[in-house]
């Protein structure tokens, strides 16, 4: 719970012939974070040529049925079902070709004729928009192609380019009509004589001229052409209606077998994915990848069962130059939801101590006391598992942010008790602990401290880091090292001492334990410099001098600011029972009770779950993040995705 779950290097050389039952087996069981062959030295992966033949054949199946899918307007669950049918891995993809290929041949008719209408009704609407500015026109627009010795066009072109256009044609008897000017175009009827067609032809297309092409079908004048294409278009219409109802009872019929065939076609081609990484001789091939330690009896046992023994199993633990061992978080239920979070700053190293159980326990008292009340906690509880109940189950990351907006709920409803206020009312019980609008100043005291055990922590932790990574003297003199950890003590009680006694109370123990510290923390690059320090050495000891005397100054600011951030939580605290007095006010005063104020106070403590549920949500994360994890939290890990096929899997 405190650090990540023991890992071991897992090496499995097997037969060719055992390969496939392997890989299956692999998949199903999802514990092996699979690497390539080559990542602990030795050579590099190389499938053999019917694994990438299968590899192809299988990504043109997943393609082919994706678009299948797409037609259908349908999607599979992310994760497969654990009801599922077993999938079996073949070279042989040949039976999913056919079955793919038969579901094909169902839908193209109706996808052909769909297409063929769809694309007819987008051509007539596209036809219709440029009729439409000369329905006025009483002129049948088929006869102009009819003539014999007259070319004509129908078309769009540029406002400003109309004038040039008739003065280049002014020595060929051509016609130039302008019909209606709409924005920056102009509908026009363009005539000359037939032997000068092409002349106009090219004049046209100089002049970025958009022909209207009239269908044969669509013949009259430009009105009786607008209701001829309302009626073929409605029509269409019709035609697509049916066609889409075809094709959703088509869907309903064929979806369960679309969505077994992706998902053991999706199982193949992921299986002969990884099966590339594996290296390969004419006969053998090695699996290389990391596993709980937990696991490794049972996973031994499997392997040793599935090839009748003959598969040589090797594993060993983290060595000092693997520095991409998968981290693997183990939290108990309630705790995981969080690690969510500490994901989203960023993976543990494997070395590293896995923060999500501090996180957790903060997280929800700070949110707690920043939005303490327990009828919005109920709420907020409320609509946590609301949501955790509808969405998506194979959505895991979602449901953990349900699970967390609950706990917050909780959290809020206890803090709700202690501080005595329900709905934003304050006068319906005694607070069990305090009330934040008479107890301003205890309120900010309790929150300081808070934030100083929680900044002490993040030290000791970063502390524990450094030494087991043998860095003595950063563990020392860095400032969220032994001397940082020194000097923050020191610093709380020179603060306290302020705050009761005055500059009077201040004495020579207290300056001497506040320098001591100080100085321990800007000379670390001259202590690592006289001690030999290769990244040292190279700077000058004046260089030292100037970065020590930074780094003095900002270890005082860091820890100053540090501490003063957490008097937010009891600002937000202010905060929620002022906005909660200030929504019933409005509606007493201000709207004089009744169904309005009624209507108000509903609207406004809805308000307040929702809003300033976010707000207090994001000041607690932050306070987490830029508080407690740049203590000592480094992040930078690799996470551990195990190749898994089913639902369930460990991830």
């Amino acid at each position: 719970m405190f650090k990540p779950a023991r890992m071991v290097h897992v090496e499995i050389l097997l037969s060719k012939n055992r390969l496939l039952s392997v890989a299956e087996y692999l998949g199903q069981k999802g514990t092996l974070h699979l690497t390539r062959s080559s990542s602990r030295g030795g050579t590099s992966p190389a499938a053999s040529r019917e694994d990438f033949r299968a590899l192809d054949a299988y990504r043109k199946l997943s393609a082919r049925l994706t678009k299948l899918m797409n037609f259908f307007d349908i999607e599979p669950a992310k994760e497969r079902p654990s009801d599922r049918e077993h999938t079996h891995v073949s070279r042989d993809a040949e039976k999913y070709d056919q079955e793919v290929e038969r579901l094909e041949h169902e839908a193209e008719d109706i996808e052909a004729a769909l297409a063929l209408l769809t694309e007819e009704n987008s051509r007539l609407a596209t036809l219709q928009e440029q009729i439409e500015p000369i329905e006025f026109l009483d002129a049948n627009l088929t006869m102009l192609h009819e003539f014999k010795h007259m070319a004509s066009f129908l078309g769009t072109l540029p406002t400003d380019i109309l004038p040039r256009l008739r003065k280049g044609l002014s020595g060929y008897n051509a016609i130039i009509i302008p019909l209606k000017s709409i924005d920056k175009s102009t509908v026009i009827m363009a005539f000359a004589a037939s032997a000068h067609e092409e002349v106009l032809k090219y004049a046209l297309r100089s002049a970025f001229f958009k022909e209207i092409v009239i269908p044969e079908r669509l013949r009259g004048t430009p009105r009786k052409i607008l209701q001829t294409i309302k009626v073929i278009a409605g029509e269409n219409a019709e035609g697509i209606e049916v066609l889409t109802q075809e094709r959703i009872i088509l869907a309903e019929k064929r979806q369960s077998r679309i969505f077994e065939l992706w998902y053991q076609i999706e199982d193949n081609r992921r299986t002969f994915e990884v099966i590339g990484l594996f290296l390969k001789t004419r006969e053998a091939y090695l699996v290389t990848g990391w596993l709980p330690e937990r696991v490794l009896h049972e996973f031994e046992k499997d392997v040793d069962s599935m090839t009748d023994n003959r598969a040589l199993i090797t594993y060993s633990v983290p060595r000092e130059e693997d520095t991409f061992v998968p981290t693997c978080l183990e939290n108990p239920p309630l705790v995981s939801a969080f690690e969510t979070l500490t994901e989203t700053y960023g993976v543990p190293t494997y070395e590293e101590r896995d923060p999500t159980i501090f996180l957790a326990i903060s997280s929800l008292v700070m949110f707690g006391a920043m939005f303490a009340d327990v009828g919005h906690g109920l709420i907020l509880s409320a609509i946590g598992v609301l949501v955790w109940y509808f969405i998506d189950r194979t959505n895991k990351s979602a449901r953990h942010l349900c699970l967390v907006i609950t706990l917050f709920g909780a959290s809020a409803t206890i803090f709700g008790l202690l501080f005595g206020s329900i709905f934003g009312m304050e006068n319906l019980f005694q607070p069990l602990w305090l009330s934040p609008m008479h107890s301003i100043m205890p309120l900010f005291k309790y929150s300081c401290a808070f934030g100083a055990a929680l900044v002490i922590l993040g030290l000791l932790l970063n502390l524990q880091n450094l030494l087991s990574k043998g860095l003595f003297n950063q563990a020392i003199c860095d400032k969220f090292g032994i001397a940082g950890l020194w000097f923050y003590i020191v610093f709380l009680w020179f603060g306290l001492t302020l705050m009761e006694k005055g500059m009077a109370g201040v004495t020579m123990t207290h300056k001497v334990l506040l320098t001591i510290p100080l100085l321990l923390i800007g000379s670390r690059g001259l202590i690592a410099k006289a001690l030999g320090d290769e990244h040292h050495g190279k700077e000058s000891v004046v260089a030292h001098l100037i970065d020590g005397s930074v780094e003095i100054l900002e270890t005082f600011l860091t820890y100053f600011s540090n501490t003063l951030s957490f008097v937010r939580i009891g600002a937000f605290a202010l905060c929620h029972a002022g906005l909660s007095h200030t929504v019933y006010v409005i509606a007493g005063d201000v709207a004089g009770g009744g169904i309005i104020g009624f209507i108000i106070i509903v609207l406004g403590n809805l308000f307040i779950v929702l809003f300033e549920g976010l707000i207090v949500s994001i000041q607690t994360m932050r306070l987490e993040y830029y508080e407690f994890f740049s203590k000592f939290f480094r992040s930078g890990g690799v996470p551990y995705r195990p190749f898994a096929l089913v639902r369930g899997a460990k991830r």
